[in-house]
C-alpha cells in the first residue's frame, strides 16, 4: 500500500501530491483534498520507514462524521470536520505543512516534576536555580520543540541498550563519545552523550555568569535527564512492539502520568558531586533499563480485554507501578540535581550564578 502511494506521489501533478503522516498506530494521508487513514500492524517506527497494513478501522458515520467505536470499510474517506474533532493535532499539521514526530516524551508535567524534585534538593548556595525554577520549567520542553527543525535532535532522546550486548552492558562504557556514523551502534541513540554535552555547556555558562544561557541549558539538561528516567527510552522495544504491548510508551509515559502526576512522590536527598559524569550517566540509564520488564508485565496484567484501556486499566496500572514510577522520578531528580551541583562546583563553588548581572 505504501509503495503504491509513493509511486502515485511521484507520478501525480503538483496539485495532487499525497501527504503522509503517522500518529499512534495509524497512518494518515491527504490526496485531492480528502483525508484517509490506515491502521498499522506495527507501532510507528521512530527510525524505520516500513509500514504494514491491517484491515482499515476508520471511525465515521453516514454523514462522514467520526463516531467513536465504529468501523469502516477499506478505502472509506474521513470527513475533514470529523478528522478535526477526533485528531486535531494531525489536522493542524496537515494544514500547516508540519509533520508528526513518532518519538515520545513525558510531556511537560513529567519533566517539570523531575526538575522541581531536583531543584528542591539542591544545596542552599544554589539560589539561582531555586529563583529561576519556573522559568527553567517554561523551557523544559525546548528539546522536543527542536525536533522538527533539527534533524540531529530526535536521536538525542533515547539509548537502545540492546546494541551494547546483555546486562550489565559493559560495551557501553567503551564509548566516551557517540559511536561513529559507520558503526551500527549509531542507531542506538545518543542520549547519554547529549546529557554529558549539555552538562559541559551548562558549566561554561555558569563560569561566564550568563544567566540566560544558564536557564536554557538547565532546561535542556532537565529534559534529557528526564527522558532517561523513562525506562522505555532505554530499549529498542520502546513501544512494546516486540512483546504484544503495542502503544505502551504513550500509555505509560503520557496517559498514566497525566492521571496520577499529583500522586508521584519524590523523596528528599542530597545532591552529590560527580567525578566521572559519563560513567554516572551510563549507570543511571542502565538502572532505568532494569525497570522495562516490570512495565510490560503490568501492562499485560492490567488489560482486561485486548485493546481496551479504560479507567480500570489505568487504575490497575497505577496500583502495579506506583512504587516503580516513584523510583523513576526520584532517580531522575537525584541524577539531575547531582549534575546541576557538579556544574556549579566545576564552574566556581562559591560564586552565585549570574552574580550581580540582574539574573539573580
Amino acid at each position: 500500500m505504501l509503495k503504491q502511494l509513493l509511486k502515485k506521489q511521484r507520478a501525480a501533478p503538483l496539485y495532487e501530491k499525497i501527504v503522509l503522516f503517522s500518529c499512534g498506530n495509524c497512518i494518515f494521508w491527504q490526496q485531492n483534498k480528502q483525508f484517509y487513514m490506515r491502521q498499522h500492524v506495527e507501532s510507528p517506527p521512530r527510525r524505520r520507514v516500513t509500514f504494514k497494513f491491517a484491515k482499515t478501522n476508520v471511525m465515521k458515520n453516514k454523514k462522514g462524521d467520526v463516531k467513536k467505536g465504529t468501523s469502516l470499510k477499506k478505502g472509506d474517506v474521513l470527513n475533514i470536520t470529523a478528522l478535526l474533532k477526533r485528531f486535531p493535532a494531525v489536522c493542524a499539521l496537515m494544514l500547516f505543512g508540519g509533520s508528526l514526530s513518532p518519538l515520545f516524551s513525558w510531556g511537560y508535567d513529567g519533566h517539570a516534576l523531575i526538575n522541581n524534585g531536583a531543584i528542591k534538593n539542591l544545596p542552599s548556595e544554589m539560589k539561582f536555580f531555586v529563583k529561576k525554577r519556573k522559568v527553567i520549567n517554561k523551557h523544559v520542553m525546548d528539546p522536543d520543540r527542536r525536533k522538527g527543525d533539527d534533524r540531529e535532535e530526535p536521536v538525542r532522546h533515547w539509548l537502545d541498550l540492546e546494541y551494547f550486548g546483555a546486562p550489565p552492558f559493559r560495551a557501553l562504557f567503551e564509548f566516551k563519545k557517540p559511536p561513529r556514523e559507520e558503526d551500527y551502534k549509531i542507531r542506538s541513540g545518543k542520549l547519554p552523550w547529549a546529557i554529558a554535552e549539555t552538562l559541559e555547556q551548562l558549566t561554561e555558562a555558569l563560569t561566564e555568569n550568563d544567566g540566560e544561557k544558564i536557564i536554557l541549558l538547565a532546561a535542556d539538561l532537565a529534559h534529557y535527564v528526564g527522558d532517561g528516567a523513562n525506562p522505555l527510552h532505554t530499549t529498542e522495544n520502546y513501544d512494546g512492539q516486540w512483546t504484544g504491548n503495542r502503544g505502551i510508551h504513550s500509555r505509560f509515559e503520557s496517559a498514566l502520568i497525566k492521571r496520577y502526576d499529583s500522586s508521584v512522590k519524590i523523596g528528599t536527598f542530597s545532591a552529590v558531586y560527580v567525578e566521572d559524569p559519563l560513567k554516572f550517566i551510563f549507570e543511571y540509564l542502565i538502572e532505568s533499563h532494569g525497570r522495562v520488564e516490570a512495565i510490560l508485565q503490568a501492562d499485560r496484567k492490567s488489560c482486561w480485554e485486548p485493546g481496551i484501556y479504560d479507567n480500570y486499566y489505568y487504575d490497575r496500572m497505577w496500583g502495579e507501578l506506583e512504587a516503580l514510577i516513584n523510583d523513576c522520578f526520584s532517580q531522575g531528580s537525584f541524577t539531575l540535581a547531582s549534575l546541576f551541583y557538579t556544574a556549579h562546583i566545576n564552574a566556581a563553588k562559591n560564586i552565585t550564578p549570574a552574580g550581580d548581572s540582574g539574573t539573580n
